[in-house]
C-alpha cells in the first residue's frame, strides 16, 4: 500500500487522500516498534553529556 504506484495523476490524487489515515496508523505502529525500550528525549537530555569518543565506544562494542 505504501509503495503503490498510481496509473495516472487522478488516481494518485484519490489514493493519497483515501489511504492517508491508514498510512498514519502504519507509520505510528512502525515508530512504536523501533522506539520500544528507547529512553524518552527528556531522559536522554537529563543524563550526563558524552563526548564523541564515548559514544563511538558504546556503538563499537
Amino acid at each position: 500500500m505504501l509503495a503503490h504506484t498510481p496509473k495516472d495523476k487522478v488516481e494518485g490524487a484519490y489514493n493519497r487522500a483515501e489511504h492517508l489515515e491508514r498510512r498514519k496508523e502504519l507509520a505510528q505502529l512502525w515508530a512504536d516498534v523501533i522506539l520500544k525500550d528507547m529512553p524518552s528525549a527528556e531522559e536522554l537530555l537529563a543524563g550526563p553529556r558524552k563526548n564523541l569518543k564515548e559514544v563511538q565506544t558504546v556503538f563499537s562494542e
